[in-house]
C-alpha cells in the first residue's frame, strides 16, 4: 500500500480543480457566444416579419383610402386615414410616407416647404396642414359653441357629430387631463374677454391658459403705453356699443310732408297768401300786338305840351293825370 503526503495530495486536487473551472469557462463563453448568434438570427427573422407586416398594412392602408380632392375637408380625410391605419397596424413612423402621394396639392405643398425630419413625422406634417388652412384651437372650439340640434334631423348623427367636435378639440387621445382641463379654461377666459382684446388674441393661437394671459398683459401694457404718451392716461378696451333697433310701429313714414309747414309769402309785396306770379298789387302786362311795344305806364321821356311844326311820328301821346304827355318810342322795342 502506497502511501502519498498530504502536501502532494493537497496540489494535484488544485490542479485537477484550475482544470475544471477553465472548462468551465471556456464551455460558458461557448454558449454565450451560441446564444448571441441565436438572438441575432431571431432578430433578423423578427425584422424581416416586421417588413413584411409593414409592406402588408402599407398595401392595405393605400388600397383602402382613395385619392383626396380639393373638395375634401383635410380634417376628416386625415381622420379617416388614421383609422385605417390603426387598423391595419401600419407603424407610426410610416404615416407621413404612406399618406403623402395621396393628398391634394395644397395639403401636399407641406412636404416640400418642411426639412425632411419634419416631413418624416406625420403629427408635424398634419398640424401645419391645418395650420394653413386655419383650422387651429380656437376654430375647433367655436365649432363646438356652434353646434345646435336640429328636430328635423335624426338624434344619433347629431350626437356622433357634437361628439367628434369635442374630441378634435379636447384631443383626449393626445392630451392629459390636465391638458384638457387648461383648454376649457382657456376658452372661459377667451370668451369673457372685451372684443378688441378677443380679436387680437385670437390671431396669435394661444394654446394654454397661461399664453393667453400673457397676450392680454402685453395687450394692456401696450395699450396703456399709448395713453400716458399721448397725456390721457391708461386707455382701457370697451365691448363696441350696442346696436338697438326701433320697432318697426315707431318708424316715421318717409316723403310725408310735415303737418304744419310754413305759409307762402309774396316776394313783391311780403304778404302772406299768396305767390308773386298771383301778386294783385303789381301793374297791367304790356300789350306786345304787331310787334310794337305800347307804354301804358305814365312816364314823362321826351316833353309836356303841345308840338307844333315838328315831326312828332316818334312820339306817343299818353294821358297822365290831368296832363299829356308824348313818349318816344321805338318800333319792335
Amino acid at each position: 500500500m502506497s502511501y502519498v503526503k498530504p502536501a502532494r495530495l493537497q496540489h494535484v486536487n488544485s490542479d485537477k480543480m484550475e482544470a475544471v473551472v477553465k472548462a468551465l469557462r471556456e464551455a460558458n463563453k461557448q454558449q454565450q457566444e451560441t446564444n448571441q448568434l441565436l438572438l441575432q438570427h431571431v432578430m433578423a427573422l423578427q425584422a424581416t416579419g416586421a417588413s413584411h407586416r409593414a409592406h402588408d398594412a402599407r398595401k392595405a392602408v393605400r388600397a383602402a383610402i382613395p385619392k383626396m380632392t380639393p373638395e375634401d375637408d383635410a380634417e376628416t380625410y386625415l381622420a379617416v386615414f388614421e383609422k385605417v391605419a390603426v387598423r391595419e397596424k401600419l407603424p407610426r413612423d410610416q404615416w407621413a410616407e404612406v399618406v403623402a402621394p395621396f393628398l391634394a396639392s395644397g395639403p401636399q405643398q407641406v412636404f416640400f416647404d418642411l426639412s425632411d425630419d419634419q416631413a418624416a413625422d406625420y403629427d408635424t406634417v398634419k398640424g401645419e396642414i391645418l395650420a394653413r388652412l386655419g383650422v387651429n384651437v380656437l376654430v375647433r372650439a367655436q365649432r363646438v359653441h356652434q353646434w345646435d340640434f336640429k328636430t328635423t334631423e335624426p338624434a344619433r348623427p347629431q350626437y356622433y357629430d357634437l361628439l367628434h367636435r369635442l374630441q378634435k378639440w379636447l384631443q383626449p387621445d393626445l392630451l392629459s387631463p390636465t391638458a384638457m382641463l387648461d383648454r376649457l379654461l382657456a376658452d372661459i377666459f377667451w370668451r369673457a374677454l372685451p372684443y378688441p382684446l378677443q380679436h387680437w388674441v385670437g390671431q396669435a393661437s394661444p394654446v394654454s391658459a397661461l399664453e393667453m394671459v400673457d397676450l392680454v398683459e402685453r395687450y394692456e401694457a401696450t395699450r396703456n403705453l399709448q395713453g400716458s404718451l399721448a397725456g390721457k392716461g391708461p386707455v382701457k378696451p370697451r365691448r363696441p356699443p350696442p346696436q338697438f333697433r326701433r320697432p318697426a310701429t315707431e318708424r316715421p313714414a318717409r316723403n310725408v310732408s310735415p303737418a304744419d309747414p310754413p305759409p307762402v309769402v309774396c316776394w313783391r309785396c311780403q304778404e302772406p297768401g299768396h305767390i308773386r306770379a298771383d301778386c294783385p298789387h303789381q301793374g297791367e302786362p304790356m300789350d306786345v300786338n304787331y310787334g310794337y311795344r305800347h307804354s301804358l305806364y305814365a312816364r314823362k321821356l321826351c316833353a309836356t305840351g303841345t308840338r307844333e311844326g315838328q315831326d312828332n311820328n316818334h312820339l306817343c301821346q299818353v294821358e297822365v293825370g290831368d296832363s299829356l304827355a308824348w313818349p318816344c318810342w321805338t318800333p319792335g322795342v
